[in-house]
């Protein structure tokens, strides 16, 4: 099912000293295959909430949050739609996957969220977050408005 250059990558993430961090590690450092061979290698369910260090504290960040940070729609779509992840997640601070691909800029998520209405995902939310955690307007801060300009609703 999956070629040995792959399983041989899972493995080293699922070997690593620090478990906690494997799934993450693997989201960010690879590709989608070896993230699922990964979870049949052994990687618990369980475990795609973390523990992720924080300001000196122990934080329960989700990998559904990870993926949409680091933009990789295809994580997010794997874990929404075949592992029955719950899309509708939050951190600490009560942010979820939208507010991540807004502040980090992540088009890719924020245009598959707003299609199939996730996250109370709209135009309008995006202004509110750059307004509410930038202070500034989003014309001058990411050419929000620009890009969304001429998607249709």
């Amino acid at each position: 099912m999956f070629s040995a250059s792959t399983v041989e990558q899972a493995n080293d993430f699922l070997n690593r000293k620090d478990e906690a961090h494997s799934l993450h590690d693997c989201i960010k450092e690879s590709t989608l295959d070896v993230l699922k061979c990964l979870l049949d290698l052994g990687q618990p369910i369980s475990n795609l909430t973390s523990k992720i260090s924080l300001e000196r504290s122990q934080v329960q960040w989700h990998a559904i949050l990870f993926a949409a940070q680091q933009g990789k729609l295809d994580v997010l779509q794997y874990l929404a739609n075949e592992k029955n992840c719950d899309i509708n997640v939050y951190d600490y601070h009560e942010h979820d996957a939208f507010y991540f691909a807004v502040i980090r800029k992540r088009f890719n998520v924020l245009d598959w969220l707003i299609q199939n209405h996730y996250c109370n995902a709209s135009m309008e939310r995006i202004v509110d977050t750059l307004i509410d955690d930038f202070y500034i307007t989003p014309e001058k801060y990411f050419g929000f408005l620009d890009y969304y300009q001429d998607t249709p609703a």
